[in-house]
């Protein structure tokens, strides 16, 4: 039998990386698969490096001594993104756990450089991890476009985690809001949003997943929709497509993964 693909976990050795340690093995014994905890020395003088190098491979054998799980240590030196997403390729990890570095004065995630460089350029999903797991997830919400970027993160997310219900949801906006009466422009948004899910949901590629999905179009903007159904779940995750975003994307395209990343206060699993 296939040994499920790993589950890679990044760590700074510092407070704010317990949750995403404490979620992603979490996962691996739901996996029954192997956890790779990674931990990147940043590039210094090669003395300094060693040091810090024996430091961490002690500090997370200690943490993982008395763990009941499959356990590897990789502990490398260069720039933390680029060797988490070398480390995450070399394993063909099922998904990247990491966390977001903190909130901002705004109350929004600041989800710091190696999240963003690992959503816009690793090939597996990416978990970023925001709230300390109490239990395993026991709903996802993934958001659809009806595009086939989303459909991919459903069906990726769906494989991921192939026991939880699945909320699908479309949230659209009315078209041409000054041109036609309200009422108009409500029931046509609403019609081709109703259309664009059937059309999905209809679609061979969702086979087999009719009895997990409760699907629902809903007006409004996309995060409050997320953040209100995410409010009926005790330990929702919600799972959104990109093509791989950066500020030059958020500044041309709007990114609606990119609000929805930084301003979720739930875990949000990243397909790209």
């Amino acid at each position: 039998m296939t040994d499920p693909a790993p589950v890679v976990v990044a760590t700074d050795l510092t407070a704010r990386s317990d949750r995403p340690f404490d979620r992603a093995l979490r996962i691996a014994r739901e996996r029954e698969c192997r956890l790779v905890v990674a931990h990147v020395v940043e590039e210094g003088r090669r003395a300094e490096m060693a040091r810090h190098a024996d430091r961490a491979r002690r500090t997370i054998g200690r943490l993982v001594a008395d763990m009941d799980a499959r356990i590897d240590i990789r502990v490398e030196a260069g720039s933390p993104p680029e060797v988490l997403g070398r480390i995450a390729g070399e394993t063909e990890a099922a998904m990247v756990v990491v966390g977001a570095a903190r909130y901002n004065h705004l109350g929004d995630f600041f989800l710091g450089t190696a999240v963003d460089y690992l959503v816009r350029h690793a090939a597996m999903p990416v978990l970023v991890v925001k709230n300390r797991p109490l239990s395993a997830y026991d709903r996802i919400i993934a958001t659809t476009d009806f595009s086939d970027r989303s459909r991919h993160a459903l069906l990726t997310a769906a494989g991921l985690f192939p026991r939880i219900p699945i909320s699908l949801v479309n949230a659209f906006q009315r078209p041409f809001p000054h041109r036609l009466d309200p009422e108009d422009s409500y029931e046509l948004a609403k019609d081709m949003a109703q259309e664009g899910m059937t059309a999905l949901l209809g679609g061979p590629e969702l086979a087999g997943l009719d009895h997990r999905i409760v699907a629902q179009v809903t007006e409004g903007p996309l995060a409050d929709v997320v953040a209100d159904m995410a409010e009926q779940a005790d330990e929702p995750l919600v799972v959104i497509g990109s093509h791989g975003f950066g500020k030059l994307a958020q500044v041309m395209l709007g990114s609606r993964a990119s609000e929805l990343l930084q301003s979720l206060a739930q875990d949000t699993l990243v397909v790209r």
